[in-house]
């Protein structure tokens, strides 16, 4: 008893309780099938109310909709026909291996393992495996790679991985592509930092495995945006670390570690050679698609202001409040892309020069590389973010594929970094901040960030208060003078909990996926018979054909399926078709005209049908049924064969039989 007793002790006292906990956490969650999907909004749509019973806490929200309309239900209708590799129900066909991330037969999904309860596990544990498990990476690969830098900081490390995961920016684009474009490039960084520190054979060999199967998951990723700015801050990072730790070393040993990089390269390419081949037609239409495949972004014009605002993070939770909010550049458009990071790190800048100045001995320790790789890649970004006219810089670093807002990803895995790299410079130096200049430095931060949130209040009346704009301009200062005064502890705790509070009720708890996969309108739907196409003029229930195992010319294409749409072009409209879209109709239901059928003007993301029900375009299409929430009449509508209704609450879905 005592040894036990002893060891649990010991246990807790090392390094692996915070992982322990994270994967009980994570065990609970799926065994109680419990995950933060949004999809509940369609008891909202269907009922009316807000009394939805599997709603354990949070709400849904509707602006998450690339989640709970897009991805989640790709999942749902992979489920409804055993997980293809290409998902014939989705238009001609749909390659469901690139862009979606969601489960399929097919040899890429060794290198997705988000994706590996559908195999195993009833899907509503399988779901809730998904959904948390790149949270789990994300709390491991930023508390393994703090501890690389501060090995007894174990709590600090746990609340640093914290506050990374409720940045507001991960919160409101948390989906697998977001959190692992982050977590993947640490464990990336972690596993290069142990291969140069790695002594044996077999070291080297797991870890270079390991390396190769990380980076080969992080690049079938497949979302540029999210990419590119994490690679080139990865790359920088690597750099740096070398030049400054082990360049020596890699001159006595590099003949030993040569085989085992070269290796990880021809691992890495064989990969992505066969994943390139394989999924070349799909990969090309996205390509060469007016969007996002022609999609070029132009530097300059990003609002500092906005930038900066990550402290008034809590004012989004609230729909009405953030509806009252435009980023100074008049960029933002919904919470989701005002979303942002808390940038301690722009805040450390100052006390690092303090320290390199005062300390003579600490600037001539082997530190100057790694810092110029941080602060160059991130001059590299502020460049692109404000500077005008660097066609230049964004065709040599292709940041021209990145929107502007998507980039800040990048900055946000440099913040990570930074904070951990500061401590552990700052407890190698032996000169401690005086009280006074850490009062100073921490006044001067929060006056910065009062004067911002001001700003922001004045031109976003209704957003935030000029009170809360100041009282939410407190915490960032304390932490800074909390991190001076070398309470790192308490520091990034302060700073987890204001991450936390600033985003915790972003997404919902919700239990199960009934809610959409047990529909009545998906019941409906399934009990017709496989004998013709769908079409769908909702485009909140756009993917339900797929969904209920239909084949369906509506619903999201991810990338272009131009032969179902060429025979309605007159020979100028490709740009808008040719582009991933929401794709639902609009059927004329004037009697006193005829539509032709065509494309409305949408946005770069919608693609609608305007055509009559009973057109030549559905008859060729061989289109059979209709979901609608308007009403068409047999009398006017001669090909309608047969209406059927599906009655909710708070809408009625009719759902039209042709016949041609």
């Amino acid at each position: 008893m005592k040894n036990g007793a002893q060891a649990l002790r010991k246990f807790c006292r090392s390094k692996w309780l915070f992982p322990a906990i994270v994967l009980f956490l994570f065990i609970c969650l799926v065994v109680a099938g419990v995950n933060g999907s949004s999809m509940g909004v369609y008891d909202t749509i269907f009922s009316g109310t807000r009394n939805d019973s599997e709603l354990i806490a949070g709400e849904p929200r509707s602006i998450r909709s690339d989640e709970w309309n897009v991805t989640t239900q790709m999942i749902f209708g992979q489920a409804a026909e055993g997980y293809p590799s290409t998902n014939h129900n989705i238009g001609n066909g749909q390659d469901m291996n690139i862009i979606l991330d969601v489960p399929t037969h097919n040899w890429t999904q060794i290198f997705r393992p988000q994706n590996w309860a559908f195999f195993l596990l009833p899907i509503d544990h399988a779901f809730a495996y998904r959904w948390w498990f790149s949270s789990v990476v994300l709390l491991l690969a930023v508390y393994f790679f703090t501890l690389h830098f501060l090995p007894k900081r174990r709590l600090f490390a746990a609340f640093l991985a914290v506050s990374a995961l409720f940045s507001g920016f991960t919160q409101w684009w948390y989906i697998n592509t977001t959190l692992v474009c982050l977590a993947y490039p640490l464990l990336i960084m972690l596993g290069y930092f142990w291969l140069l520190r790695a002594t044996s054979v077999k070291q080297k060999a797991l870890l270079s495995v390991a390396l190769g199967y990380v980076a080969v998951a992080f690049a079938i990723l497949a979302y540029p945006p999210f990419q590119i700015p994490v690679v080139l801050a990865t790359v920088a990072i690597l750099i740096g670390y070398t030049c400054t730790y082990h360049l020596h070393e890699l001159k006595k040993k590099g003949t030993e570690l040569w085989p085992f990089l070269v290796g990880i390269t021809l691992v890495i390419a064989a990969c992505l050679g066969a994943y390139l081949s394989q999924h070349q037609p799909a990969l090309h239409a996205i390509s060469n698609s007016a969007y996002p495949g022609h999609r070029i972004v132009s530097s300059g014009g990003y609002s500092v202001s906005h930038l900066l605002s990550g402290g008034l993070a809590r004012q989004f939770q609230d729909d009405v409040k953030a509806s009252h909010y435009t980023n100074l550049a008049a960029t933002a458009i919904n919470q989701s892309e005002s979303s942002t990071f808390m940038f301690l790190y722009f805040f450390l800048v100052g006390p690092l020069i303090y320290l390199l100045w005062k300390d003579r001995a600490f600037a001539k320790k082997p530190a100057p590389w790694i810092l110029a790789s941080l602060g160059g890649v991130t001059l590299v970004f502020f460049c692109w973010l404000f500077v005008p006219h660097l066609g230049l810089l964004g065709a040599v670093t292709q940041l021209s594929l990145v929107p502007l807002n998507r980039l800040i990803i990048g900055l946000g895995l440099i913040n990570i970094v930074a904070i951990g790299y500061f401590v552990y410079l700052y407890e190698k130096s032996k000169h401690n901040v005086p009280v006074r200049v850490s009062v100073l430095i921490a006044s001067l931060t929060f006056i910065f960030i009062a004067l911002i949130h001001l700003r922001i209040a004045r031109a976003n009346p209704g957003f935030v208060g000029m009170p809360m704009a100041i009282i939410l301009g407190l915490p960032i200062p304390l932490v800074v003078y909390f991190i001076l005064r070398r309470k790192y502890e308490l520091a990034i705790g302060l700073f987890a909990l204001f991450s936390v509070v600033s985003n915790f009720s972003v997404n919902p708890l919700y239990k199960g996926t009934e809610v959409v996969r047990q529909s009545s309108l998906v019941k409906a739907i399934a009990a017709y018979p496989n004998d013709g196409k769908w079409a769908v003029e909702d485009v909140s229930v756009e993917n339900f054909p797929v969904v209920a195992g239909k084949q369906s010319i509506a619903g999201v294409f991810v990338y272009p399926q131009t032969g179902l749409w060429r025979t309605i072009d007159n020979g100028k409209q490709e740009v808008k078709y040719n582009r991933y879209a929401h794709t639902s109709f609009n059927f004329d239901r004037d009697t006193s005209k005829t539509t032709p059928t065509g494309f409305a003007d949408t946005g770069a993301d919608q693609l609608v049908i305007k055509t009559e029900l009973c057109s030549t375009f559905i008859k060729e299409s061989q289109v059979k049924y209709v979901v609608s929430t308007g009403v068409m009449e047999p009398t006017d509508q001669t090909c309608i064969a047969r209406v059927t209704q599906v009655k909710t609450p708070a809408v009625t879905y009719n759902i039209y039989t042709l016949k041609f």
